[in-house]
């Protein structure tokens, strides 16, 4: 399954400073020592050790599934929606298309599955050179998505954090470039592209609405009798991963600890500070 090779690892950098000030307190409290003061420390230690990893194990579990399902989500949306755009790239054997979708009515799919999912940062679908329609040339307006120079439809459909919707054209999708943290610039892109398959990638700084934002993008290549057609997406704002960092942090630590959420990448993706 594609989320074993995407799991997310809960990691605690700080908190066993608490647990070792804990035993100290503790051993002192029981014996004054030096000897047995030692002896209950290490008793006390492997007890409050054992007991918190079985904790942190169940919670870290826990809150990776959250963050799993969320991704699901997107990524059924986002499969959903290239499944229903192939059809319309279907040549019955009459060669009439099967299904007639154009830009306008593309751009309402995208809205709807927005709107439907409240959670979600985003909707999208890029498409290759003259695929959807051939008339790239007639939509060179930076208007509905079409991309302002070129005329691609490139339409990424956005919901910022006061809830207001609005629609934007793609960038960056055809460039190898990689952003300061290593992930390429296009990869939701040029990976469906040139690999077929799926892609799950981030955290992926993009400027959403004017504001820089880090997401976790999921695209689904459009991909009909060999031709690649383009892709189509959903995306969330990590700060929904933030909150979750928080959250582990006050249950484990009382909020004087540190938590980290970190990709099977590597990359930081939250911090509870």
């Amino acid at each position: 399954m594609i989320f074993r090779s995407i799991q997310t690892k809960i990691v605690l950098i700080a908190g066993l400073c608490l647990v070792s000030a804990v035993v100290l307190l503790v051993g002192y409290g029981l014996f004054s020592s030096t000897r047995t003061q030692d002896r209950v420390s290490a008793e006390v230690s492997s007890l409050l050790t054992e007991l918190n990893m079985e904790r942190l194990q169940n919670l870290a579990g826990e809150q990776s599934g959250t963050i799993q399902a969320e991704l699901e989500l997107a990524l059924n949306a986002a499969r959903t929606m290239a499944n229903t755009f192939e059809v319309s790239k279907l040549k019955p054997k009459d060669g009439k298309e099967a299904l007639d979708i154009g830009r306008g009515q593309l751009n309402a799919v995208l809205l709807n599955v927005l709107k439907s999912n409240k959670s979600f940062n985003g909707t999208y679908s890029c498409w290759e050179p003259n695929a959807i329609d051939g008339a790239d040339e007639n939509f060179r307006v930076n208007k509905d998505g079409n991309n302002p120079t070129t005329g691609r439809f490139t339409p990424y459909w956005t919901r910022d954090d006061k809830g207001n919707i609005a629609v934007q054209p793609l960038v960056e999708y055809d460039t190898y470039d990689k952003h300061p943290n290593g992930v390429l610039k296009g990869g939701w892109y040029i990976t469906p592209r040139e690999q077929n398959k799926e892609s799950v990638l981030g955290p992926l700084p993009y400027i959403v609405q004017g504001k820089q934002v880090f997401l976790a993008t999921m695209s689904v290549p459009i991909h009909v009798n060999g031709k690649f057609y383009g892709v189509a997406g959903a995306d969330y704002n990590l700060d929904f991963v933030q909150q979750i960092a928080k959250k582990v942090d006050k249950e484990l630590f009382e909020a004087h600890g540190q938590v980290s959420i970190i990709a099977d990448n590597g990359l930081l993706v939250a911090q509870s500070e």
